[in-house]
């Protein structure tokens, strides 16, 4: 969810590059879980978030994956 949020909210703004010139950003997160997956352990988990990002990229981007499929 918060995630979510984070992607929302800088797909809402624009940004000024240069006079007349804005450009909008996306944001891909892939997220993972201790509680949800069992484990404590940061580079098990920072592996499954790295995996769904990918997943989320391959989707189209602009958006978040927390799970696999």
């Amino acid at each position: 969810a918060i995630a979510e949020r984070i992607r929302v909210r800088l797909n809402s703004k624009e940004i000024l590059v240069r006079q007349n010139t804005t450009i909008r950003i996306s944001a891909s997160f892939g997220v993972s879980c201790a509680v949800q997956e069992g484990d404590y352990d940061f580079e098990h988990l920072q592996s499954i978030a790295d995996r769904r990002l990918y997943q989320a990229k391959q989707a189209g981007r602009n958006r978040v994956s927390s799970s696999d499929g």
